[in-house]
């Protein structure tokens, strides 16, 4: 009896588990960040604020269905070093705005989307 029960309970946790995105619950996805400055950086700071608000309209909260993990680098052995970091976390996506971030990451990944992207600052702006 003890094992038809336990077995009971196995199937229907594998139920639940293979329902839970159809009742609501969504995968928490990991998007790496690969910037050329220092992560305290007040301008580092903003972009990354940027990065968050544009993701809000397509329905993407830091926290709820998604969580950045962020890396900095100026040199090229550094690069190397935080690209091979964030693609040993498997993350989903990594942004970078540095063609130095572009280049180690695709020595490091030929699966994972990697995302360039271009800051304007205030001044080339307006």
């Amino acid at each position: 009896m003890k094992r038809r029960a336990f077995m009971a309970g196995l199937g229907g946790a594998a139920a639940a588990t293979a329902l839970s995105p159809a009742l609501g619950q969504e995968p928490m996805r990991r998007i790496g960040v690969l910037l050329g400055g220092a992560l305290n950086d007040r301008e580092m700071l903003s972009r990354i604020d940027v990065l968050r608000q544009a993701l809000v309209p397509l329905g993407w909260v830091e926290g709820r269905n998604y969580r950045f993990e962020q890396r900095s680098a100026n040199d090229p052995e550094r690069a190397r070093w935080e690209a091979t970091a964030l693609v040993a976390g498997a993350p989903d996506l990594i942004v970078t705005s540095t063609g130095l971030g572009v280049a180690e990451l695709r020595h490091a990944t030929s699966s994972i989307p990697i995302l360039f992207v271009t800051w304007l600052t205030r001044s080339a702006a307006g």
